[in-house]
């Protein structure tokens, strides 16, 4: 019997951090990135292609540098289209502590793990309350790789970034955000 697992790209925070306030810089002018195609991620557990669009996120390629970036426009479902982002990143390189390599606890999938500094976890914080019930672009060696969905103000500076990423890809990522 086939099981449908539905996936959800999270965000794991387990750190809070007591910061000062960052200023969100002025008004961005949005930059039309891509028009795209990507999909919900469904898997089925037998008789699905894992590097198919339909298993997930779909990445595509951009021209922003790499970080955290606002999402001024988007078609609405799936497949997302007509994406703008912000013109800069929100959270940078710079903003980040470590990133390394790691696998997820329920069934071992490769994941890219990040600590944001005391300012980055800080910018982190203040996107995702501003883009509660939108996507935000992560955006890693020139390509959009993730847009989830924010669900709520997340705190703290651990972020985990799941996907449907191979073990190489995650190390290769993982090595461009190392990267200053």
């Amino acid at each position: 019997m086939k099981i449908q697992v539905i996936y959800c790209f999270l965000f794991v925070f387990t750190l809070s951090c007591a910061s000062k306030r960052v200023r969100k810089p002025q008004q961005q002018t949005p930059v039309q990135v891509a028009e795209t195609a990507v999909a919900a991620s469904l898997y089925l557990e037998e008789d699905v292609n894992p590097r198919s669009p339909a298993y997930g996120f779909e990445p595509f390629d951009v021209e922003q540098v790499d970080g955290f970036y606002e999402v001024f426009e988007f078609e609405a479902g799936y497949p997302f289209k007509n994406v703008v982002l912000a013109e800069e990143p929100v959270v940078t390189k710079s903003d980040i502590e470590k990133a390394k390599t790691g696998f997820d606890d329920y069934i071992g999938r490769p994941v890219i793990n990040i600590e944001l500094t005391e300012e980055g976890a800080t910018k982190f914080e203040d996107l995702t309350e501003e883009n509660i019930g939108k996507p935000i672009a992560i955006v890693i060696g020139k390509k959009v790789i993730m847009m989830p969905v924010v669900n709520e103000k997340i705190p703290g500076g651990r972020i985990q970034i799941s996907g449907n990423f191979t073990l190489e890809e995650v190390k290769e990522m993982v090595k461009v955000l190392k990267s200053k």
